[in-house]
């Protein structure tokens, strides 16, 4: 039973652990690219995308209208605008996992409100860490709070918590954690 909350816990923190080094190596690349006697016309032109890409010639996955698509890499205009936008994954698996995370956004977003600067708001807090007996984590708490003291980046909000959580029995508890919060299944 505590074994399962400890191994979300060790999961959640091992994922954070790597975020924050991958953003260190960012800020490492910055510093040193800085450093690197360039102009400051040079330096405010382009931030520099350090995401995977194919070689040229090779592939690489995008969702399209049509679904998950294989793609060859040609340096063309359309893979250029793939990669830019981040519509560009190395893995089948990577694309239609974030196939599956904007479906679950969207849906949530369905049962949703938009932001307001008055009122009270209902949102499914951004750590969800809620343990049954069995130490099985859920969504399923919300939190009701004044919106001017709870104004996040990019959460979505509800009417009431009634709606809240229709929404979290609808989506569903595990694709919530999984593709809104990150939590492994």
């Amino acid at each position: 039973m505590k074994d399962t909350a400890s191994q979300y816990r060790v999961k959640y923190l091992e994922a954070k652990v790597n975020r924050l080094e991958c953003r260190l190596a960012e800020v490492e690349r910055e510093l040193s690219a800085s450093q690197n006697n360039t102009s400051e016309e040079e330096q405010v032109d382009r931030p520099v995308n350090k995401l995977w890409r194919a070689e040229p010639g090779y592939t690489y996955w995008t969702i399209s209208a049509e679904g998950i698509q294989e793609c060859y890499d040609y340096g063309i205009e359309v893979d250029d605008n793939n990669y830019e936008i981040g519509n560009y994954f190395k893995t089948k698996e990577d694309a239609l996992f974030e196939q599956e995370r904007l479906k679950v956004l969207k849906e949530l977003k369905d049962w949703s409100q938009p932001y307001t600067s008055r009122g009270t708001h209902v949102l499914i807090p951004y750590i969800a860490q809620t343990f049954d007996v069995s130490g099985t984590m859920r969504v399923t708490s919300v939190y009701a709070g004044d919106v001017e003291h709870i104004n996040l980046l990019h959460a979505i909000y509800f009417e009431s918590e009634e709606i809240a959580k229709k929404a979290i029995e609808v989506v569903g508890e595990e694709r919530i954690l999984k593709y809104y919060f990150g939590y492994p299944s």
